[in-house]
């Protein structure tokens, strides 16, 4: 008699061949059971340790999720307000982080942080984890409070939603899982060039590892050098300027963890001019984090405009090494530790002073071995770039397709 009762709007503009018929409109409970969890008391050394998942919203980051970081006990359980879980649930955030979603694979609990969904048998639980998906700006605009946003079981319950009969359903969530599968398919891929990008490192900078010249003959040993010898080292305006809109970039350690130069804040081309009368960062230069974040480098490959934060080192290039090279060593085990032991840990946040970066020890290679080395790890890096790309393309798609395949 429900579903006799639901009205039937149009199917959505991108459908498969053979469903044709109207979808369904109700409210989320509808669909299943919706189920709040609950945290037994923390000072109960019983109530804890046992072998039931628990789960907190920082841990809902992926389709389908197993182990949760703390576990309860069938005491701790039923001394709370949380409930056990099947396997299959979907376990959707509803307080402080609204609207993530993922699909437990065993049995478990949540504390209050949720509103899960046990879907029932007549519908398919990945239909609607992708959904919630596409769905999440209506879980946003629903959540309220004075401390972080909240969403109660009684919000959820009333949600609208629009969805197809459960063959259809079917149809859809098998598609975009496929979709998912090979995206993890990609994502592996350029974990696995990481890993090997990070063993091959560390046996050429150990010289486990040695290139040839063109006659198959080992070039000239390596030296051991301060940077400071080998090249000049500045760090930006220790004044945090005036930004704008609009106006000329200006880079700090976000930019580098990030990797992304494209979102920057800007200054005004007055300090901009200011700043390059101390020193102007150029093409071929590099800048690295030493404040809070120490030692992520990027070589400065672009023609670029900007100026830059007292949280990064200018390294500037010099005609004793080569900067792509040099970019390569300063990523290295190596590297990494002579950051560490003049890094200033008690400071908060951590930073290490530009002395102590000109006295870390750079091993350098001959220039032609320098410039084999940098093309060599540079070819991994192009590999790893077109990976991402593919990824960010492929999950692009992906959006597409579902903002054509959901009402």
């Amino acid at each position: 008699m429900e579903k006799e009762n639901k009205k039937q709007l149009n199917i959505p503009k991108l459908h498969f061949l053979g469903f044709d018929k109207k979808w369904l409109c109700g409210e989320i409970k509808d669909i299943g059971e919706v189920i709040g969890g609950g945290t037994p008391d923390t000072t109960i050394l019983d109530y804890w340790g046992g072998d039931i998942n628990w789960f907190t919203p920082t841990e809902i980051k992926q389709k389908y999720i197993s182990e949760s970081s703390r576990k309860i006990s069938k005491i701790g359980l039923n001394k709370s307000s949380a409930k056990l879980l099947p396997p299959g649930t979907l376990l959707l955030t509803t307080r402080a982080t609204v609207g993530d979603v993922s699909i437990s694979n065993l049995e478990s609990s949540t504390n209050q942080g949720f509103q899960s969904i046990l879907v029932n048998k007549d519908n398919i639980n990945e239909f609607f984890y992708y959904w919630i998906l596409k769905n999440k700006n209506k879980f946003l605009k629903l959540a309220n409070g004075s401390t972080f946003p909240e969403i109660s079981g009684k919000e959820v319950k009333k949600i609208k939603i629009i969805y197809p009969e459960r063959e259809e359903q079917q149809k859809i969530a098998d598609f975009l899982s496929t979709i998912d599968n090979w995206i993890n398919n990609l994502k592996q891929q350029k974990e696995n060039l990481w890993s090997y990008k990070k063993g091959i490192m560390q046996k050429i900078f150990s010289q486990e590892i040695r290139f040839k010249d063109a006659n198959g003959i080992n070039f000239a040993e390596w030296e051991k050098k301060k940077l400071k010898n080998i090249a000049k080292i500045y760090d930006g305006t220790h004044q945090t300027p005036k930004y704008l809109k609009e106006g000329i970039p200006f880079y700090s350690v976000e930019h580098l963890t990030a990797n992304n130069f494209n979102n920057t804040k800007f200054i005004s081309r007055d300090i901009f001019e200011k700043e390059n009368k101390k020193v102007k960062i150029e093409k071929n230069d590099i800048l690295m984090t030493r404040i809070g974040d120490i030692g992520t480098a990027r070589l400065i490959d672009w023609d670029v405009n900007a100026s830059f934060y007292v949280s990064l080192a200018l390294i500037k290039q010099s005609e004793k090494i080569n900067s792509k090279y040099l970019s390569k060593y300063i990523s290295s085990i190596s590297f990494k530790k002579e950051l560490w032991k003049r890094t200033i840990h008690v400071a908060f946040p951590k930073k290490i002073n530009l002395g102590e970066i000109g006295e870390s020890n750079v091993l350098v290679p001959s220039i032609h071995e320098q410039q084999k080395i940098a093309d060599f790890l540079s070819s991994i890096d192009d590999l790893i770039e077109l990976k991402e790309n593919k990824i960010n393309e492929t999950e692009n798609w992906k959006k597409g397709l579902m903002q054509q395949m959901f009402i």
